[in-house]
Parts: C-alpha cells; sequence; structure tokens
C-alpha cells in the first residue's frame, strides 16, 4: 500500500464518530496496523532519499575525477603538438596512420594602454557588461532590517535526512 493510500485508509478509519457520545468507531487493531504500515512507508521512502542521495554524490565524484583525467590527457596531448611543431619546424607530415599540416590563423592581443586609449578615443571597441545584483550584500541588507525596494526574501524550508 502507498502512503497516500495508508493516510487515506486512517483518515477513513478514525472519521466514523457515535452522534451521542462523540466517541470514535473504529478498530483499534486496525488503527495499529495501518499506523505500522504508515511508519514502514515513511522509512523507506526516507531511506530512498538517502540512496538517491548517495548515487548523485558517487555520481558527482565520478564526473570530477573524469574531468580531472579529461584535463590530464588534454594537457600531455598539447605538450606533445608543442613538441611536434617544434620537431617538425613548419615541415607538413604524413604517413598512412597520421598526418600533419599547418595553417595560420591570427588572434588579437590588446596591449597594457589599451583599454585606456580606448575609452578616449574609441568607445565602440569596448565592450561592457551589464550589472547584476549583488545577492549576498542584499541580504545581509535585507537582515539587518533595510527596506530594499524590488526585492524580497523567499523563505523555503527543505528535510535533511541522514
Amino acid at each position: 500500500m502507498k502512503l497516500y493510500e495508508i493516510d487515506r485508509a486512517i483518515e477513513e478509519l478514525t472519521s466514523s464518530f457515535d452522534p451521542e457520545t462523540g466517541e470514535a468507531l473504529f478498530d483499534e487493531a486496525a488503527f495499529e496496523a495501518l499506523a505500522l504500515q504508515r511508519e514502514q512507508a515513511i522509512e523507506d521512502l526516507a531511506l530512498s532519499v538517502k540512496n538517491y542521495t548517495a548515487e548523485a554524490k558517487a555520481i558527482r565524484e565520478e564526473a570530477a575525477a573524469l574531468t580531472e583525467r579529461a584535463r590530464r590527457a588534454e594537457k600531455s596531448a598539447e605538450s606533445a603538438k608543442r613538441y611536434l611543431a617544434y620537431v617538425l619546424n613548419g615541415e607538413k607530415y604524413s604517413s598512412p596512420r597520421a598526418s600533419v599540416s599547418w595553417r595560420r590563423s591570427s588572434s588579437v592581443k590588446p596591449d597594457d594602454g589599451f583599454i585606456d586609449w580606448a575609452k578616449a578615443n574609441r568607445d565602440d571597441l569596448l565592450r561592457y557588461k551589464d550589472p547584476e545584483p549583488n545577492l549576498t550584500d542584499i541580504k545581509r541588507a535585507l537582515d539587518s532590517g533595510e527596506q530594499i525596494p524590488f526585492v524580497h526574501l523567499e523563505t523555503k524550508t527543505s528535510a535533511v535526512i541522514k
């Protein structure tokens, strides 16, 4: 029986009363059996939460380990690529299993004084980020009693299962 079915059965069981005396008219043995089933269902649900949480943690840890392995492999590949470029010194290489060719690319590297110069002469060459709220400072101000328009604290409750 599912938890909501148990709750419904308990409600139906406890909803009948003697109209004259107001005494509850239900089978106590059935009530106790349903209460035990309810307790077991709640425990099972809490254990499920613990299992899912542990599984998610294990997956996150494995993902972190794989990310680190990928980072090391990429670093090794970059190092080998630099060494290959040094050894070949711009020459093409070809074999049945691998080939190396070269292509030119260019990228812009602004010098130290560029931003000051662009502010004074060519503002269109700069990009400005939109401001964003500093939620930590806003919460601190609200907690200290300050009234800030267009902001409210949202209180949430969450279960702690250990």
